[in-house]
């Protein structure tokens, strides 16, 4: 272990664009991966049709051809349940930006296209994404546990919304292993009574956090099943 200052360090970035499981595992992930917030008195959900549909709809926007209106109408509901997460100025503000973005043409704008950019505007909360705490309150979340890469399978789950594949395993490994390294290299730092910058401070600090949240999903998880069998 050498003391190479973390400025020569190359940290990932939050979220793995790898996964980690697939077969059985993408099976297991495709229960839990059912999206959609319930809401109290469907606020939520009133709010994402006043301030995005409707006004999607008043920017002349229509359902493509060949989509029957009842299609329509499903996937309008759908799409209502999957952002009723969302504060009303976050919704005006994804509207804005999806009538720039469709360059005048009125047909309703796809709906990854919608998820992904609602994501960017407002992440889904934990108490929204069924799949990870479904997911890490499973057995899956102490075996994550002991390979090592609990924060980067939580990031994962908390960043996509789809069970990953087995080939995506080595990306999520390779972060596990380089943000351990970097983990080694603050603590080498602090034992040779070095200063860690604020870069160092904030990552570190993000690392912890996750890693605090997600074994609190795991500890539910066990205390549940443990629960369940007493």
């Amino acid at each position: 272990m050498t003391g190479q200052d973390l400025t020569e360090h190359s940290f990932p970035d939050r979220g793995a664009k790898r996964g980690m499981a697939g077969g059985e595992g993408a099976e297991k992930m495709g229960d839990a991966m059912t999206e959609g917030a319930e809401t109290d008195e469907g606020h939520g959900r009133r709010a994402v049709r006043d301030h995005l549909i409707a006004r999607l709809e008043q920017a002349g926007f229509v359902r493509k051809r060949g989509v029957t209106l009842e299609a329509h109408e499903a996937r309008m509901t759908v799409i209502a349940e999957k952002l009723s997460y969302m504060d009303p100025d976050k919704l005006d503000a994804l509207a804005d930006e999806l009538i720039d973005l469709s360059g005048g043409k009125a047909d309703w704008p796809s709906e990854v296209l919608i998820m992904h950019r609602a994501q960017v505007w407002q992440p889904r909360p934990l108490a929204h994404n069924r799949a990870l705490v479904s997911w890490l309150g499973s057995v899956e979340g102490p075996k994550a546990v002991l390979r090592g890469d609990l924060v980067e399978v939580y990031r994962f789950l908390r960043k996509y919304p789809r069970p990953p594949f087995e080939y995506e395993q080595r990306g999520i490994a390779q972060e596990a292993e380089d943000n351990a390294r970097g983990l080694r290299i603050l603590a080498d730092k602090r034992d040779r009574g070095a200063s860690l910058t604020d870069a160092e401070l904030r990552w570190e600090a993000s690392y912890l956090r996750d890693k605090a949240d997600a074994m609190a999903l795991v500890e539910a998880g066990q205390g549940k099943r443990e629960g369940n069998a007493a």
